[in-house]
């Protein structure tokens, strides 16, 4: 009978529910309790108690199915929580499971229980079940379809459903929470629901009234949804960013006040360059109209407003770019502004290149993007290329380039490796052929010729490019890195580094260290995310602390850590150490680093570290130079350190230059610092020199000192420069050039 909690069609829904758990474990995509187990997981439960509440006979209570529907969903829940649950405990990795669980919470079983009561109305509603099946799919996908529509006209990529929960959009955001917008979609579903089950009592006055009273619920919350959150809308972000610099090309939109602001001007001027450089590298068109670009105080306000936190997004489609505060110059400018230039190649819904009208190929995408960004300074994409293949950490390029397997790889040999292929395309054939592969053509029929030729066409290219033995063995240091799916509960540690960092700017230091510890237990080691907690400490000063936590992780993993990896929580120990005053052992760890593979990827770091360690430097410097502070102390430090400033050798005063270089509100202490600095360095340390001097030229760029940039410039013509440096030195140049110009 349909009363019984367990008839045949509750058996094989909690039945269906343990495969799902099963499969989701099996797939190794979901080995917690999780944020992604609750995406998977929500719109099977709608569809599945749905279906359940359909099969409900007509002739028994509304409010007896739904008790005894959601039992069910209860026992279909616990049992699609065991497989991934036994396995993130055999793994001994349980993640946060109470977290997790309110994921769970929030997702399937919410979900579950919106499907379950979209079910039971519908079977009033309808005489046939099939009809009633039909509806159901096409109210869930309805739901789908509005997130879609949010993506597609808003700026948002974090979205909220009454039948699939949450998803966060950003992927290697991985510090996914329970909001308050998803509490009020919740809230508003319970509404609609609880009005449902009103509809459904025999009428009487009590009825009409929690009718009336439910429905002004639903309908008040319903066009609350974009002040509350679980609706996008471009409202609190046009309010948030409501200043406007208005270019040839560009809508900039920035907050009224802040860094954002007094860097906006400078990187409204740096958009325009960097557009010349894309429309003569790909040979586009002028833009047919403005592109907005939206230019956050910080990844936390970004976030709040369109989803995504660390990751710069693009919206070719909507002619849009999302950045967070970066130093003037800096080469994701022109990576992001790369994806919405080159939309005008292609007539896809997203402007992207796709496969069968909705794929997009992910390695055509970035590698063009890629392919834009100049001055490496180590090592010349193609150089990187070269050394990735010599040390046989080329991935599958055409897999990368064809399918999604790009996203399987670490995004910094993907990345790079696509890069280079596109660049190499560019150069040897030129911008047409290139748009008709951007534009939706295949590489045979764009190039005449299969991709495989064309692989090994660049595969030869790049065996006549150089490459020294310092050069690989920077490249095995750098290509070491895993990719970020290989990760032991990312989202966890994630939280808990976001957690440190908000108890640590707003006072509450004591809670800093259990969460680190917490984090890093709970993620089995993250070197990473090690790294990043190390420094949180020593922000608030707890230097032994810190001190104490990078140590114990470097002994922990000094035999399965890569060469990245214990590199850098070694420089976190030996920067723990100069903050805590032991300089000498700071000395000699910061040279033993300096002598392996780490010493080029950190040279300019190591050699002020090396020759600052054992000087008579004031505190607040040292803290200003390792990024040992709260935000909020920066304004203090920096004039603690100017103010000390006349007593440095050339090597303090650089470092001091370049740790200030990238804020418009000290371009001239940096200015003045930097000019100092680099002429006496030129002999002793000529590529920190290298590093002032064109810092120095930028910040004359800014200041619009146009002759005085050039002479920068010029100083370094017919020098002794690697490859990736001359590389870097052109760019500057030409941006130079451009300003003059524009002038």
């Amino acid at each position: 009978m349909p009363s019984r909690l367990l008839t045949r069609t509750n058996y094989i829904t909690v039945a269906l529910f343990f495969l799902l758990g099963a499969g989701c474990c099996f797939a190794g995509l979901l080995r917690a309790i999780d944020y992604p187990l609750s995406l998977v997981s929500s719109p099977w439960a709608a569809l599945a108690m749905g279906t359940w509440g359909l099969t409900w006979k007509r002739r028994e209570s509304f409010a007896r199915g739904l008790g005894s529907g959601a039992g069910v969903l209860a026992a279909a829940t616990v049992a699609m929580l065991i497989p991934p649950g036994a396995a993130s405990l055999v793994a001994a990795t349980p993640c946060e499971p109470a977290y997790g669980l309110l994921f769970i919470l929030l997702g399937p079983y919410s979900s579950g229980l919106a499907g379950l009561l979209l079910g039971l109305t519908l079977g009033r509603m309808v005489t046939r079940r099939w009809l009633g099946v039909v509806t159901m799919v096409c109210i869930v996908l309805a739901t789908v379809a509005v997130a879609f529509a949010e993506f597609l006209f808003t700026p948002g990529i974090r979205f909220y459903g009454t039948f699939y929960g949450l998803y966060h959009g950003a992927i290697y955001d991985e510090a996914v929470f329970v909001e308050t917008p998803y509490l009020w979609l919740r809230l508003w579903n319970l509404a609609a629901g609880g009005l449902c089950l009103a509809w459904t009592l025999p009428r009487s006055r009590p009825r009409a009234g929690a009718i009336g009273v439910l429905a002004v619920g639903t309908i008040s919350l319903a066009l609350l949804s974009s002040s509350l959150g679980f609706l996008n809308s471009r409202v609190p972000l046009e309010n948030s960013l409501s200043k406007q610099i208005d270019t040839p090309r560009f809508e900039l939109h920035c907050p009224p006040s802040g860094r954002a602001a007094d860097i906006a001007p400078f990187v409204a001027q740096d958009l325009e360059f960097r557009a010349d450089q894309i429309i003569t590298m790909f040979d586009l068109p002028e833009p047919q109209r403005k592109i907005a670009v939206y230019l956050y105080e910080s990844p936390r306000q970004k976030a709040q407003l369109m989803g995504a936190g660390r990751t710069s997004i693009a919206k070719p489609w909507l002619h849009e770019l999302h950045i967070h505060t970066h130093d003037a110059g800096a080469t994701i400018i022109a990576h992001e502004l790369a994806h919405v230039m080159l939309g005008e190649l292609s007539s896809s819904v997203f402007r992207v290149p796709v496969h069968f009208l909705v794929l997009p190929r992910p390695g055509v995408i970035e590698g063009a993007a890629e392919a834009v960004e100049r001055g490496g300074g180590l090592l010349t994409i193609h150089q990187w290329a070269r050394a990735m293949r010599q040390i046989d950490r080329q991935p599958d390029m055409a897999a990368i380039l064809e399918g999604f397997s790009f996203w399987g790889k670490s995004s910094t040999l993907a990345y790079t490796a696509c890069g280079s292929f596109v660049r190499y395309l560019l150069e040897t054939h030129g911008p047409e052929p290139f748009g008709r592969l951007y534009g939706g053509e295949s590489f045979a029929k764009a190039y005449r010729r299969p991709l495989q030729e064309l692989l090994d066409d660049w595969n030869e290219f790049l065996d006549g490019v150089e490459v020294s033995d310092e050069d690989l063995e920077l490249a095995e240091f750098v290509f070491s890195r895993p990719p970020v799916f290989d990760k032991v509960c990312p989202y966890a540690g994630a939280r808990c580094l976001s957690r440190a960092v908000t108890a640590a700017r707003e006072g509450r230091y004591e809670e800093v260290a259990p969460l680190a510890r917490r984090a890093v237990t709970t993620t089995g080691g993250d070197v990473r995310l090690g790294q990043r907690l190390a420094r949180v400490l020593y922000a608030i000063g707890e230097h032994e602390q810190g001190l104490d936590f990078a140590a114990a992780a470097a002994e922990d993993g000094a035999e399965k850590l890569g060469p990245v990896a214990f590199a850098g929580l070694a420089l976190i120990v030996a920067d723990g150490l100069w903050l805590s005053g032991d300089d000498t052992e700071a000395a000699e760890m910061y040279a033993e680093l300096a002598a392996g593979a780490s010493g080029r990827w950190w040279k300019n770091s190591l050699f002020i570290r090396l020759g600052l360690a054992g000087k008579t430097i004031p505190d607040q410097v040292r803290r200003l130079l390792l990024g040992a502070y709260v935000s909020s102390e920066r304004e203090t430090l920096v004039k603690a350190s100017l103010a000390a400033a006349g007593k440095f050798p050339p090597l303090g005063q650089a470092a001091l230059g370049l740790a200030i270089s990238g804020h418009p509100g000290t371009f001239d202490d940096a200015a003045r610092l930097l000019e100092k600095a680099w002429p006496a360095l030129m002999k002793s340390q000529p590529s920190l020199a290298f590093a002032c001097s064109m810092a120095l030229a930028e910040i004359r760029i800014w200041q619009q000192r146009h002759e005085n940039a050039l002479s920068i410039v010029g100083a370094w013509q017919g020098a002794d420069l690697t490859p990736a440096r001359q590389e870097l030195l052109s760019d500057l140049r030409d941006r130079v050039d451009w300003v003059g110009k524009e002038r």
